[in-house]
C-alpha cells in the first residue's frame, strides 16, 4: 500500500516537472527572439547632415536615443527645419548674387533695395545674411563716401559687384549632404523597462538637391514577452546600421572652439531635473546669430536626459497670464515664467560677440532652488555642429552620476 503511494508521489512529481520543461522549451523562443534587420546600408557614406523629422508625438522620445547615438557615431544632427533654412539662406546668397553680377555699377543701399524688390529679394532677411555673406567673401564691394548735400554732409554706402568674379553655386545640392532618418515604432509596457519598443521600423534616404532616393531600411521587431529595454535596443540597432568603419563625406577642420563647462556637484539636485525650458536672452555673435537660432540644435542633444517644453505652448501659457516673454531678462522672472510651464529647470542661451570671438552662454537654474546646477561658455565656435558640444558634455556628466 506504501509502495503504491510512492509510486503515485514520484510518477505525479515527475509529470508535474515534464510539463514545466515542456513549459520552459515552448515559452523561451518567445521570451528570447528578437529581430533586427538592416539592408542596404554596403558602401553607407556619412552625410555633411543627418535630417532628423519634425515629430510632434514620441511617447518614448525615440528620437531622443537616435540623436545621441548618431552623434556618438560622427553625425552632425540637424532638425528638418533646420535643413530648410539652410537651403533659403543659400537660394537667397545666390539670388542677390545674381541680382549685383547683371549690372557693372555701383549702387547705394536705396537703389539696391529697389532692385531686390523687382528681384523678389528680402535683404533684410535673416539680418542682411546673403548681403554680408557675399561681402565676407569679396564678391561684392562696399564702400562708405561722404555727400555734400545742401547744409550738411551726409555718409553713404555703396554696393558693387566684384568684377570678374562668378556667381557662387548651390552650396547643398551635391550628394550625401542631407540624408533624412524616417521612423514608426509601436510601443507596449515592460516588467524591467516601464515601457519598451514592440517594434521598429524606418528608412534612410538621399535628400540632396531634392532627391528622395532611398539608402538604406532598417527593422527590429520582439514578441510580447521579449524584454529588450529600449537604450539596448537602440544601441544594437545602430551598430547594426553604422558599423565602425563608415566612411564620412565632410572634410572637416580641426576644432577650434573651447569650452568652459562647471557643474554645482549636487546629485540629487541634478538627477531631480527631467522638464526644462529653454529660454534665449537677448544678444548676437560675430555673424549677428541670435541664441535663439541655438535652441533647437541644444534642444536635440539634450532629449536623451531632458524633456524640453514646446516654446509654442509656452507662449500660450504666458500670453495667458499676461506675461511678455520679451521682458524676461533676470534670472528670477524666468524662474517665475518656468513654474507657470512646469518646468523644473530653466536653460538660458545666450550669444554675444567679444573681440571677434564669438562666445555662447548656457546655464541650467533649478525652479526649486534658484541654483545654478551647471553652466557653459563656448568659444570660438563656427558652425552648428560645435554647438553640440555643451549638449555632449552636459548628456555624459548627467550618465555618469
Amino acid at each position: 500500500m506504501i509502495d503504491r503511494m510512492k509510486f503515485k508521489l514520484t510518477w505525479g512529481f515527475l509529470h508535474k516537472l515534464i510539463g514545466l520543461i515542456v513549459f520552459v522549451l515552448l515559452i523561451q523562443p518567445l521570451m528570447t527572439s528578437q529581430t533586427y534587420s538592416v539592408t542596404g546600408n554596403e558602401g553607407y557614406v556619412k552625410p555633411q547632415y543627418l535630417v532628423l523629422p519634425n515629430y510632434s508625438s514620441d511617447y518614448l522620445n525615440v528620437q531622443g536615443h537616435f540623436v545621441s547615438e548618431f552623434r556618438r557615431s560622427g553625425f552632425e544632427v540637424i532638425t528638418n527645419s533646420e535643413m530648410q533654412r539652410l537651403i533659403r539662406k543659400d537660394a537667397k546668397i545666390i539670388a542677390l548674387a545674381n541680382m549685383f553680377a547683371t549690372s557693372s555699377e555701383r549702387m547705394d543701399e536705396q537703389e539696391m533695395k529697389l532692385r531686390a524688390t523687382n528681384a523678389n529679394i528680402n535683404i533684410y532677411d535673416y539680418d542682411k545674411f546673403a548681403l554680408n555673406t557675399l561681402i565676407e567673401r569679396g564678391l561684392v564691394l562696399e564702400t562708405e563716401e561722404e555727400v555734400e548735400l545742401k547744409y550738411r554732409t551726409k555718409s553713404v554706402t555703396y554696393y558693387q559687384w566684384q568684377e570678374g568674379s562668378e556667381v557662387p553655386l548651390p552650396e547643398f545640392e551635391d550628394e550625401n549632404t542631407f540624408h533624412q532618418l524616417s521612423y514608426n515604432y509601436r510601443y507596449r509596457d515592460s516588467f524591467s523597462c516601464g515601457h519598451t519598443l514592440s517594434s521598429i521600423h524606418g528608412s534612410v534616404n538621399e535628400v540632396s538637391g531634392g532627391q528622395n532616393e532611398l539608402l538604406f531600411r532598417f527593422e527590429f521587431s520582439q514578441p510580447q514577452l521579449g524584454g529588450r529595454c529600449l537604450s539596448e535596443i537602440m544601441l544594437q540597432l545602430m551598430k547594426r546600421m553604422i558599423p565602425i568603419d563608415t566612411p564620412s563625406a565632410n572634410n572637416q577642420q580641426e576644432d577650434a572652439w573651447e569650452l568652459d563647462f562647471h557643474w554645482k556637484g549636487d546629485t540629487l539636485e541634478m538627477k531631480a531635473i527631467s522638464t526644462i525650458l529653454m529660454v534665449p536672452k537677448p544678444g548676437k555673435d560675430c555673424q549677428d546669430v541670435e541664441g535663439s537660432a541655438m535652441t533647437d540644435q541644444l534642444s536635440l542633444g539634450l532629449l536623451g536626459v531632458y524633456d524640453v517644453i514646446d516654446r509654442s505652448a509656452f507662449e500660450t501659457i504666458m500670453d495667458e497670464q499676461q506675461f511678455s516673454l520679451q521682458g524676461l531678462v533676470r534670472d528670477a522672472d524666468l524662474i517665475e515664467a518656468g513654474e507657470l510651464a512646469g518646468a523644473e529647470g530653466i536653460l538660458t542661451v545666450q550669444t554675444m560677440c567679444l573681440s571677434d570671438h564669438n562666445i555662447l552662454k548656457a546655464k541650467l537654474i533649478s525652479v526649486s532652488s534658484s541654483v545654478v546646477l551647471w553652466s557653459a561658455i563656448l568659444t570660438d565656435y563656427r558652425k552648428i555642429r560645435d554647438i553640440k558640444s555643451i549638449s555632449d558634455r552636459v548628456v555624459e556628466t548627467i550618465e555618469g552620476l
